[in-house]
């Protein structure tokens, strides 16, 4: 008995083969990723009250950002021009404003008392 290996049927051969291995992580990712959406899906089922309050309340908190962004663009330049625009920026009272807000954030901290001995 003689076994004849052709080119044609080593190819046949690796190409079989190779399928295989390529079916096989197929198989095992798939597995996974639908492990994953499980999870995922089980995550948005326990949180699906908070997002939807989360996503009823996103005007007042988009309100609310863009009052204290107001409010710091006025800090820097109270004239009430735009903080982005370049013209007549004054850097003096751009100094003034930032100092202002360094005293501002210190007085949030108390002061430490020293004792001396």
């Amino acid at each position: 008995m003689t076994l004849t290996i052709t080119p044609q049927g080593l190819l046949l051969t690796l190409i079989a083969v190779l399928l295989i291995f390529i079916t096989f992580y197929l198989v095992k990712t798939l597995k996974k990723l639908n492990e994953l959406l499980d999870s995922a899906n089980s995550i948005l089922k326990d949180n699906k009250k908070n997002i939807d309050e989360s996503l009823q309340n996103v005007s007042q908190i988009t309100t609310s950002a863009k009052q204290k962004i107001d409010y710091v663009d006025k800090l820097f330049n109270p004239n009430g021009e735009a903080a982005a625009s370049k013209e007549g920026i004054d850097l003096v009272t751009t100094i003034e404003a930032v100092l202002a807000l360094i005293n501002e954030i210190k007085e949030i901290w108390p002061k430490k008392k020293r004792f001396k001995k």
